[in-house]
Parts: structure tokens; sequence; C-alpha cells
């Protein structure tokens, strides 16, 4: 009896010791592994560049479209735990000057009444917790536009939680224009009229930046207007897909990369002749697609420098649990 009951004694430990290093790997260790494999820092210029980090569509899951308590409590959760570690991880390696966030911050912001709007919002800023200046845009899950009608009430909220939708932010030498034009804003010379007020605001001399949830390839009589004032490059997020365009003054547009998986700097000219559009990934694993990550900017006078932060694949590490318990008892029971 006493030899059996060491022996089971001695199993439980190991099982208890195997889970905990299992759960130690895939909780924390493979997250600053996976961090080893961002690029490093290129050297050029340094002392002119500004670093912006681009943050598209995290999406924190909101009550309504998740599973009920006890289950739902765990989705969010995690879904939080996955962005809060990545993001504290790329702040700390890339340290950027300044953060974008694209559009797309809550899951549910259009749906949601003012109490959840508010313990999202607060969410989103424990998540997110950074000293360094934010820039925010909304998306359609944050004001309406694609399947939930935009109106005048969830502007307002959004605008009180997380600043106005249009404007032109100043930083350094890098003029960012907010242009937040959503699936809802017809095809007049209104949002034109809006954006010009504030291109007429910039300095000559610096960079402008274009800044959009929705990607604007597709609106041509848009990506043209900017293009021909002046703008360089415009970073935008919605399609949870890193993809590149070069747009012409004309209206035409030229596909660099219909699905970036660079792991490295590449670098663009800041051009007068054309405007890159640069799609961000989504940062969230819930967003249906494997290839997850932060984008991140080096923007110089006439240069500017651009990667993603790719994330490890979060499905793929749940998805590693019951394979790693079973052969973990299997081992168990052989050593019985």
């Amino acid at each position: 009896m006493w030899p059996r009951l060491i022996r089971f004694r001695g199993n439980t430990r190991l099982i208890l010791f195997g889970l905990l290093i299992i759960v130690l790997c895939n909780e924390y260790l493979i997250y600053i592994y996976n961090s080893y494999s961002w690029p490093a820092l290129p050297k050029k210029g340094e002392g002119q560049n500004i670093r912006v980090l681009f943050v598209a569509d995290p999406q924190i899951q909101g009550y309504r479209n998740e599973p009920m308590w006890p289950v739902g409590a765990v989705t969010r959760g995690d879904s939080d735990n996955y962005l809060q570690r990545n993001f504290r991880l790329v702040m700390s390696h890339f340290q950027p000057d300044l953060i974008i966030f694209l559009g797309d911050l809550f899951d549910e912001g259009s749906i949601a009444d003012d109490s959840e709007y508010r313990t999202y919002f607060h969410r989103f800023a424990a998540l997110f917790k950074s000293d360094k200046p934010q820039i925010y845009l909304p998306g359609d899950n944050d004001i309406g536009g694609e399947t939930e009608l935009v109106t005048a009430s969830k502007v307002d909220r959004y605008v009180r939680f997380f600043g106005s939708l249009r404007g032109l932010t100043k930083f350094g030498h890098v003029d960012f224009l907010r242009a937040s034009v959503n699936y809802q804003d017809d095809h007049t010379t209104l949002v034109r009229d809006e954006l010009s007020h504030f291109i007429q605001q910039r300095n000559s001399s610096h960079v402008l930046i274009a800044l959009n949830h929705l990607n604007l390839v597709p609106r041509r009589y848009l990506s043209a207007f900017l293009r021909q004032n002046g703008v360089s490059f415009v970073f935008s997020g919605d399609s949870h897909q890193s993809r590149m365009w070069r747009i012409y003054p004309s209206g035409a547009e030229e596909t660099l990369f219909s699905l970036w998986k660079r792991d490295d700097w590449s670098s663009f000219p800041v051009s007068r002749d054309a405007t890159i559009e640069i799609s961000v990934p989504s940062c969230s694993y819930r967003m249906g697609t494997n290839d997850i990550g932060y984008g991140a900017a080096i923007i110089g006078q006439n240069e500017l420098w651009y990667a993603v932060f790719w994330l490890p694949r979060r499905y793929l590490i749940l998805a590693c649990y019951p394979v790693f318990v079973f052969l973990l008892f299997f081992a168990a029971n052989v050593l019985r």
C-alpha cells in the first residue's frame, strides 16, 4: 500500500509541476520569446525622427455578444490579457514618441448603453495605459457606420471620451490629419470641405499624414483629393490585415503588397508625387486572422521606415493546451 501511495503522490507532483510549466510557457514566456523576433530599430537619423506606434482594431470585447458568465468573463479576460501583455512588450521594445489608435477601439461601442460604454472606456484606458501622447480615431464599432447608423448621440458620446472626430494634430515635423471618414459619409463636397479647412492649417514644410479607420483606396474621390493636397502617407485599419497601396493624383492606385508579411524595416521616401496607404493589421486575436500585430513607423524629414511587430497566434496556443495535458497525463501513467 505504501509504495503505491508514494508513486501516486509522486505522479501527482509531476502532473502539477508539468501543468505549472505549461501555463508559464503559454501565458508568459511565449510572449517574451516572440518579442525577440521583432526587428531592432534602424540607426539612421535617430535624433530627428519621430517614432509612432499604430494600434488598429483592438476591439475590446463587450458584454452583449460574448457568452454568459462565467464563460464570457474568461473570454473577455483572456482577450484583455493578450492585448495588455503585447502592448507593454511593444512599448518597451519600440519606445514610441506617439501612439495612434486607428479605430474600432471597442467591439460593442456602437450598441452599448452609457454605463457599458463608460466601463469599456475604463478597461481600454487600463489596458493601453501610457504617459505618451495619444491620438484616437473612431471606427464603425465605436460610432456606427457599417451595420448600425451613425447618430449624433453616438458621435457626441465618443467625443466626450476621446475627443473630436476630425482635425489636424501637429507633432514635431509631422502634421497628422484625422480624416475619420466612415461608411455613411456621402461623396459630396461636405467631407472634403471640412478636411480642406484643416489642411489649410498645416505647415507646408511638415510631412502630412492622413489617418482613417477605413481603407481609403476604395474611396477614390477622397484618396485622390488627399494626394492632390500633399498627403504623403495614409495609415488605416479596418481590414485586419497588413496591406499597402500607392495612390496617384489621378486617383489611380497600385497595389504594392496585398499581404505584407515582412519581418524587418522597409523605407519609403516622403513623396509629393504619390501617396502610400498602409493598412495596419489588428492587434487582437479575436478578429479572425492569423496575422496579428502592431504597426510601427519612424518618420524622418525625407523618409519613413515601417515595420510590423508580429504577435503570437493565440488560438494556436490555446489549442496546444489539451495536447500538452494529454501528453503529460500519458507520461505520468507510463511512469506508474
